[in-house]
């Protein structure tokens, strides 16, 4: 209904302005509404002739010389039309013409023909248009589906790994203090109830994920060897906007995954989260083991943070990762505003 009356409109528009155009060599109002009426209505048939029919002959592809003749025939029988209502008009007196510039009778017939090639040409212009549109939007709709889809996957894969590791914390303290595995517990549900009840959208509050962040921290805190010094500072600006949630939190969970296994030994993380300029900024520098390297799907979490960058704020981050025989240090800048 709606595209019926765009129609309309629009060539409701175009024959106000062909009434002018043909202004030019016809004085009398009646006639040039009849001269207009004929014009814009083969006009309009051959538009849509080549727009519902001729056309998607081309689209399919498989019909390409039946487009061609079918396209030349359209516009040439509309044209052979109009020079004959054109004929008729001025050898029988119908409809009073008066030049006022030096026209032959050739050249109005060739003129007929040209109006013809105009209107299939607006059909078939038309038609590949809205075709290309829709084709366009039906890709960005499935890209969107499948950038949905990744991003729910990637987010899952990271609950079953923290699970895992938060759970075998909470064993090792059952058997140290029961008080503190009941603290742990106790943090451990309310990270749990986040990660359920307020990550299934596309963003989050960022003070909810720094909460998040904290908790796992204070979790991790509890079990870690008493010769790391862990120290994290966050920015008194980090409220009022939001983010994707658990973005940060592999980069967290990464820390404490190289200094664990270096236990015994004198070790460190450090980390900082800001905000300013509205751009997000995290740097994180840890030290790490030198003799093992890490179970090989200890960088899951890190490839699945890229790739979750990489679809949620495409050209809008920074990521650098350095590397050394002994640290591990983040830099990540997100533009975000608040």
């Amino acid at each position: 209904m709606r595209n019926t009356i765009v129609h309309i409109l629009f060539w409701l528009i175009f024959f106000l302005i062909w009434q002018r155009v043909v202004y030019f060599y016809i004085d009398n109002p009646a006639n040039r509404f009849l001269f207009s009426t004929f014009d814009v209505g083969l006009i309009i048939f051959t538009f849509y002739i080549i727009f519902n029919f001729i056309t998607p002959l081309f689209i399919n592809r498989s019909n390409k010389i039946s487009f061609l003749l079918g396209f030349l025939c359209t516009a040439g029988a509309t044209g052979f039309l109009l020079q004959l209502i054109m004929n008729l008009f001025i050898r029988r007196n119908i409809v009073q013409i008066e030049f006022r510039f030096s026209w032959q009778y050739t050249d109005l017939v060739a003129n007929r023909y040209f109006i013809a090639l105009l209107g299939a040409t607006a059909g078939l212009v038309t038609k590949l248009s809205i075709n290309w549109f829709k084709i366009r939007r039906k890709n960005e709709m499935a890209y969107k589906e499948q950038i949905s889809s990744e991003l729910m996957y990637l987010k899952a894969q990271l609950n079953p790994h923290f699970l895992f590791n938060a759970l075998n914390t909470i064993y090792i303290q059952m058997d140290l203090s029961k008080e503190d595995a009941k603290h742990s517990l106790s943090t451990f549900s309310q990270m749990l109830r986040y990660q359920l009840y307020e990550c299934n959208t596309e963003s989050t509050a960022i003070e909810k994920e720094i909460d998040y962040i904290q908790n796992y921290i204070l979790l991790q805190r509890l079990r870690a060897d008493e010769k790391c010094s862990i120290n994290f500072t966050y920015g008194d600006s980090l409220k009022n906007f939001q983010i994707a949630p658990l973005l940060l939190f592999p980069f967290i969970e990464n820390m404490f995954k190289h200094v664990s296994a270096d236990a015994g030994k004198e070790t460190f993380i450090t980390g900082e989260l800001t905000y300013s300029n509205e751009c997000l900024l995290f740097h994180s520098i840890n030290s790490k083991e030198t003799t093992t390297t890490l179970k090989s799907d200890s960088g899951i979490g890190l490839m699945n943070t890229k790739r979750r960058l990489e679809l949620i704020y495409p050209e809008k981050h920074e990521l650098v990762i350095n590397k050394s025989d002994t640290t591990f240090e983040i830099w990540l800048k997100i533009q975000i505003s608040a």
